[in-house]
């Protein structure tokens, strides 16, 4: 008997955060005024990370940072939408598949992008946010790993656990931003000994493990290995209990980040492999939740592209096979 048609996933662009969509839609139809009396005095740094990250899909609205030059949330959105043009200009491959034409756009947006960052940090300097998309604008311009390490170091004290920063330092120290296996590794795993239980933080430890299964795959051009690696033992109890000491942890209370936290653990529990159905019955209860709030796009579409909507269907179907709320028949490999 063959699966029924998976039924087609959307993801959220707002990241399943109310707030974020609602601010979409309205900056969407130019009301910028309406997000910064929502959020531009707002001290709940995680919900207005979640709405400046969601922000930067739009197009830079000059109005906002013009009629509040004072306004640390404008010039942080600004700072955001400019940085994801810089990478839209260059695009995701590797350094040799980019058209030297590019190079020149994709420097100077990101010197915008720092600018902008910079007056955010000036203006608000306890949010967190403006300090973690400065290592995906030092990644870029190629700054010293140590000076990445500091604006890292600068997110930290004002959220050690703040989700995006996570994300982005365990991918800029990664080997192939002229980092190491073992420099990403290292700071993926202080972080999961010394984060307090109930820290979405952790989710560094999976994006490490993802950046190394990218590597073995795209960069040794090794797929048996990359396919192995989250089958092996010992990854699949690190990131166990790591999720046990965040996304699952009573001491976790839920906030802006913890669906991108929930959608990363998701696909890193599914990964797994036949030999831990407990935990991919874990992960059919995130992806349930994720279904319900809205689903992030990460890391599906980083990994799976066009298709990273089809393989989250797919990938959802086997956990929830695992976990007795379906009796369709399936593969149970969730590597395509």
């Amino acid at each position: 008997m063959s699966p029924s048609p998976l039924p087609s996933v959307v993801f959220d662009p707002a990241g399943g955060v109310p707030a974020a969509k609602l601010s979409m839609t309205a900056l969407e139809k130019g009301d910028w005024r309406s997000v910064e009396d929502a959020h531009g005095n707002s001290e709940d740094w995680d919900t207005r990370g979640s709405v400046a990250a969601a922000l930067r899909r739009l197009d830079p609205i000059d109005d906002w940072v013009l009629s509040c030059p004072r306004s640390g949330l404008a010039h942080a959105v600004r700072g955001s939408q400019l940085c994801r043009l810089a990478w839209d200009v260059r695009g995701n491959g590797k350094a040799n598949t980019v058209d030297r034409s590019a190079w020149g756009d994709f420097f100077s947006l990101l010197r915008a992008a720092e600018e902008s960052f910079g007056k955010a940090v000036d203006l608000e300097p306890r949010d967190p946010y403006p300090w973690s998309q400065l290592i995906w604008t030092g990644t870029g311009l190629q700054i010293p790993k140590d000076d990445v390490l500091g604006r890292f170091e600068s997110m930290r004290r004002r959220d050690d656990g703040f989700v995006p920063g996570w994300l982005a330092i365990t991918s800029a120290v990664a080997q192939k931003w002229s980092g190491s296996h073992t420099l990403m590794f290292d700071v993926a795993r202080e972080g999961d000994r010394t984060l307090p239980d109930g820290n979405l933080g952790r989710v560094g430890l999976v994006r490490a493990h993802e950046e190394f299964r990218m590597y073995l795959a795209h960069w040794d051009n090794d797929p048996v290995a990359a396919k192995a690696h989250f089958r092996k033992p010992e990854v699949a109890a690190e990131i166990g209990a790591a999720a046990s000491a965040s996304v699952f942890s009573a001491h976790h209370e839920p906030g802006g980040s913890t669906p991108l936290a929930q959608s990363w653990f998701a696909y890193a529990l599914a990964m797994v492999g036949d030999g831990v159905r407990a935990e991919r019955v874990r992960a059919a209860g995130l992806f349930l939740e994720l279904e319900r709030v809205g689903i992030p796009d990460q890391p599906w579409a980083n990994r799976y592209g066009r298709k990273g909507g089809e393989q989250f269907a797919r990938i959802r179907r086997i956990c929830c096979t695992a976990a007795g709320t379906t009796d369709e028949p399936t593969t149970s490999d969730p590597h395509p």
